[in-house]
């Protein structure tokens, strides 16, 4: 019972991926990434409401970058000991996670919840 739910977790986290991947979750450039700036200065810019930053190359600014380190969505397990006594979700911008949350306060639809 618990290989099938740990496959249905990857397989869940694999499809999750996938439709990142399909609708373009990337770096888009910003509306004001125009005009000239002071060479490697940096400045805080957005794509959609997550906050990125911008560097300045060759007196232009780059596309707004985001700082990725989940995927929007996915559960982890917070660990105590050697169990699972809580999970934190990937929050919307995949910078980071939220607060450990008993499993029945995960923000999922039951079938979508870790055992």
């Amino acid at each position: 019972m618990q290989k099938t739910n740990l496959s249905l977790l990857a397989l869940a986290f694999i499809f999750l991926f996938g439709l990142l991947l399909l609708a373009g979750y990337k770096p888009v450039p910003d509306e004001k990434a125009t005009g000239e700036c002071v060479e490697n200065a940096s400045r805080i810019c957005h794509v959609g409401s997550c906050p990125g930053e911008q560097r300045c190359i060759n007196s232009r600014w780059e596309t707004c970058t985001l700082e990725v380190v989940c995927i929007p969505g996915t559960v982890e397990p917070c660990i105590s000991g050697y169990c699972a006594r809580a999970y934190k979700v990937c929050n919307e911008c995949g910078s980071g996670y939220g607060d450990c949350l008993p499993r029945e306060a995960l923000p999922l639809p039951n079938s979508s919840a870790p055992p």
